[in-house]
């Protein structure tokens, strides 16, 4: 196994198989590919947490919105706006913060 070189301060970090993506000092998500490359993604949003799932990046920022990044086709979605807090679901409903009503 091949371990690149990177002099970022490393936050938080989630490998795949053909890469590794981790949050430096600073705006942004970092992705390493075993092959050497590295690209940026998410400029602009300081993200506090992240998960890797099914080649999907799930970043908890600052704001609080949630970003999904498609780490294949490197696309961005947002799942949550900045404005409100998912507390939870439960029953096919979500809970969230600062509403008194339950969104389906």
């Amino acid at each position: 196994m091949e371990i690149p070189d990177t002099r970022d301060p490393v936050q938080n970090l989630a490998v795949a198989n053909a890469m590794a993506c981790f949050v430096p000092q600073g705006a942004c998500v970092k992705v390493l590919s075993w092959n050497g490359s590295s690209k940026l993604l998410n400029p602009g949003k300081y993200v506090r947490s992240m998960a890797l799932v099914h080649g999907k990046l799930f970043c908890g920022c600052n704001d609080s919105s949630i970003q999904e990044i498609d780490l294949a086709s490197g696309t961005l979605g947002v799942i949550q706006s900045g404005n409100k807090r998912i507390l939870g679901k439960a029953g096919g409903q979500v809970l969230l913060a600062g509403a008194s009503n339950r969104v389906s």
